[in-house]
């Protein structure tokens, strides 16, 4: 990167092939080094706000200033975070090595931590909204908040029923409602495979006369996949 003068806010520099940023902007607010070669980043300006440095080869974040308010660090090699900041509102570390997290700061909102190597959780937020800790080594959950309305939390070694996990009846709900929408949508999913399979078989006129039986939506997709078909052979 060139020297850059510090009156720049916002740093767009995604999907190039930088190894390094060089210093930053002293008024810097919005940093996305998204999908690039860093193996480490610079000191962060205190005045940035929204940083994402996801999608590199980063082993540890530098200290985060104390208004950042949106961390995307995903996809990287991580197996340590420093301390979250107090304004924190969104935080996605998903896919990376991470054992542990630091401590949540009251502000979250949400959190996406699927895909790393964490074996229990922080004490969660009174406000916090949506948790993804999806495919991780957790075998005990603390207390989710009243405010939780989305939890993801499939593909973990759980000792506690969901009903000891939640803490209250309507979060059970919630989560099993989660697994019961999952489910179903495997289901749906094997179906329309088995009927792809069925139409790959069937000839122009025999798609036709069927259709005619069906709804016009369901026709639609019919014709979709009779093109498809086409394409693909």
């Amino acid at each position: 990167m060139p020297v850059l003068p510090d009156s720049i806010e916002v740093l767009l520099c995604t999907s190039n092939n930088l190894f390094s940023l060089g210093k930053l902007p002293k008024c810097l607010k919005r940093l996305d080094c998204w999908n690039n070669m860093l193996k480490e980043l610079p000191e962060l300006p205190e005045s940035l706000t929204f940083l994402n440095c996801g999608s590199n080869l980063l082993h540890q974040l530098p200290t985060l200033p104390p208004g950042l308010t949106e961390l995307y660090c995903s996809g990287n090699r991580l197996s340590v975070l420093p301390s979250l900041p107090p304004t924190l509102v969104e935080f996605h570390c998903y896919i990376n090595r991470l054992p542990c997290l630091p401590a949540l700061p009251a502000s979250l909102t949400k959190l996406y931590c699927y895909n790393n190597r964490l074996t229990e959780m922080p004490t969660l937020p009174d406000g916090l909204a949506f948790l993804d800790c999806f495919t991780n080594r957790i075998s005990v959950m603390p207390v989710v908040p009243a405010s939780l309305t989305k939890l993801y939390c499939n593909n973990n070694p759980w000792h506690y029923a969901f009903r000891e996990l939640a803490g209250n009846d309507n979060k059970v709900c919630l989560v099993n409602a989660i697994h019961e929408r999952r489910a179903s949508n495997k289901i749906v999913a094997k179906n329309l495979y088995a009927l792809n399979r069925v139409l790959t078989v069937l000839s122009e006129d025999v798609l036709s006369v069927v259709g005619s039986f069906l709804s016009g939506s369901v026709m639609r997709v019919c014709s979709q996949l009779s093109a498809l078909r086409k394409e693909m052979f």
